[in-house]
């Protein structure tokens, strides 16, 4: 069965095999990577095509201790001129790095390879007709969410660039992003937030709202403990 999912935007129908709950509502300090460094001048409009030709080069080192390893490459859909390969994949390393990330649970192991067809999952940065395209009839993105579909998270480059109105901190959002993509890939559904001013679980859909849970981009904000 496809997993489908929607940027933290729709309901998901797989089963969930999310670890052990313990709950938590310390609202954590946020350590995100910086922003892409900027190009001199403006950038050429993106236009996707729709093909996925520009895979970030090189390798990472094992992140995590423990656990399965889950290989992942990087691609930037052709067309898109605001943000190279290196650019998103130095995004996507730092959030699956953190010792905050899914590698806390020492179930799973992360690593970026140069070649897609070997990796076990493809990470996208696509332009939101491309995110709605090989997403259809499963996930509703609407042009406005991400989802994660047949091995690949699909990025929505508009969210990626500017976040969303109720989060404030554009870095902060992207690592969210990611790991909650990340989560539909090992078999996380979407959740609810569990009470006002509690920490948001990293599956709750935060793109679309808080729901009165405290924003959190963190499987394991305290590096131990999975907020669920």
């Amino acid at each position: 069965m496809l997993l489908l999912t929607t940027g933290g935007d729709s309901p998901r129908r797989e089963a969930d095999r999310r670890p052990p709950p313990v709950s938590s509502e310390a609202s954590p300090p946020v350590i995100a990577p910086p922003p892409p460094a900027s190009r001199a001048g403006s950038p050429a409009p993106d236009n996707g095509t729709g093909s996925f030709t520009r895979v970030a080069e090189g390798e990472t080192s094992v992140m995590g201790e423990a656990g399965s390893l889950l290989t992942y490459c990087v691609r930037v859909e052709d067309g898109i001129n605001s943000f190279s390969a290196r650019e998103f994949a130095a995004v996507v390393d730092t959030a699956l790095a953190d010792s905050r990330s899914w590698i806390a649970a020492k179930k799973w192991r992360f690593q970026r390879v140069p070649n897609c067809e070997n990796a076990k999952l493809r990470v996208n940065l696509a332009t939101p007709p491309t995110v709605d395209s090989n997403c259809a009839g499963a996930a509703q993105t609407g042009g406005m969410w991400s989802c994660f579909n047949n091995r690949a998270v699909h990025i929505n480059l508009d969210r990626w660039k500017f976040g969303v109105v109720h989060v404030g901190d554009l870095a902060a959002y992207r690592v969210m992003v990611v790991n909650h993509e990340v989560g539909h890939s090992l078999g996380f559904n979407h959740v609810a937030c569990p009470g006002p001013g509690k920490t948001a679980p990293i599956m709750l859909p935060q793109s679309r709202g808080l729901n009165g849970c405290v924003f959190n981009p963190y499987p394991y904000p305290d590096g131990v403990h999975y907020v669920t």
